[in-house]
């Protein structure tokens, strides 16, 4: 799974460090998480619209929208298949221009609290600031976490994961991809 680091300024121990590019949207893609045994369904529907890529292991479905397609319909359909509950939610395809690699954010953040951070305060206050939930904690990096975002369409998960990673008491929070594999 690749991680983007967006580029900010940080505290002494962090200056030098080169942070990664933000990665871009590819235009014309969407990657739509379908809910289960709802995949059928789904590709019939956006098969419409363009090319419909199965990204199976992940219950994902990646669009490949037509030159002309109209975003007004299709945005029409999305919803609709939201409200049905067959598509939990849609989000961009991203590209890290670094590598190349597609990447697919998740609902998923990591994060990494600082050594003297007060780890617990943080959890609450970004679960009421956020929305953000604990998943899991690393059991190898105690001051490491993996949050959940709730309704991460479009690029929210990308966007908490900027903000939570602005923050002083946080070493690097970073949203968990889906991704190509290169060989």
């Amino acid at each position: 799974m690749a991680r983007a680091r967006p580029a900010r300024a940080r505290s002494a121990p962090d200056a030098g460090r080169r942070r990664p590019a933000t990665p871009q949207p590819l235009a014309g893609q969407l990657a739509v998480r379908v809910a289960p045994k709802a995949t059928r369904r789904v590709q019939a529907a956006l098969s419409t619209f363009g090319r419909v890529e199965p990204h199976d292991p992940a219950g994902l479905l990646i669009l490949h929208k037509a030159p002309k397609v109209a975003g007004a319909a299709l945005n029409s359909v999305l919803d609709s298949l939201i409200d049905k509950g067959l598509v939990q939610y849609v989000t961009p395809v991203l590209r890290d221009p670094e590598s190349g690699v597609r990447l697919i954010p998740t609902d998923e953040i990591t994060v990494r609290f600082r050594p003297q951070a007060p780890v617990r305060g943080m959890l609450t206050e970004m679960r009421r600031n956020e929305g953000v939930s604990v998943a899991r904690r690393n059991e190898f990096v105690p001051s490491q976490y993996v949050l959940r975002v709730p309704s991460p369409a479009g690029k929210r998960t990308v966007e908490i994961a900027r903000r939570l990673d602005a923050r002083d008491e946080v070493e690097f929070a970073a949203p968990n991809y889906i991704s190509d594999v290169k060989r």
